[in-house]
């Protein structure tokens, strides 16, 4: 560190796939938070598909690590074939959670675990994320949502939000808490 970010730019179009890997080495034992946000930036624009150098990494153990990898997934928005963000839905630490969240309910066959555990999970901003990805149709998703509205203990923007999902329902606990 300092990281020289214009050799980099010139370097990286020129690299093959595996040679990614110190980039993601660099992305995972940077302690500079500017610098990481650069290497995500610079690896989630590359043309190169590093998808499996990226997976060869998400058993890390530090959260900060599968929380960038993770959001580095999302932001490519190439997912290798038969991958799966399920075993960090659950993860300990919610900023792993959001992002696998985020990840999951862009991809069809995810949606509907994550939309369920998001509006279930203890943290806040992460309700809010399912939520905001119900939209104005909170289909089977109803009650959770109503339930949520009139949960005294959630932060009032979250239960704002809930209020609003259910809004253009028409459901009664949208109409009494206008």
């Amino acid at each position: 560190e300092p990281v020289n970010l214009a050799a980099l730019d010139r370097l990286l179009p020129a690299l093959a796939a595996e040679e990614c890997g110190p980039l993601l080495d660099a992305l995972s034992s940077s302690d500079n938070r500017v610098t990481r946000r650069r290497l995500l930036d610079r690896l989630a624009e590359l043309p190169q598909d590093v998808s499996p150098l990226i997976l060869a990494r998400l058993d890390d153990s530090r959260w900060h690590v599968q929380r960038n990898l993770l959001l580095l997934l999302e932001r490519r928005q190439v997912l290798p074939p038969g991958f799966t963000p399920r075993p960090w839905l659950t993860h300990a630490d919610w900023r792993v959670r959001i992002e696998a969240v985020r990840l999951a309910l862009g991809m069809p066959s995810e949606r509907a675990a994550a939309l369920e555990l998001a509006l279930d999970d203890p943290h806040s901003s992460i309700v809010m994320l399912g939520l905001t990805a119900l939209g104005d149709q909170p289909g089977a998703h109803l009650d959770d949502v109503a339930m949520l509205a009139l949960n005294a203990d959630l932060p009032e923007d979250a239960r704002v939000l809930a209020v609003r999902v259910l809004t253009g329902t028409g459901h009664p606990d949208a109409l009494v808490l206008q």
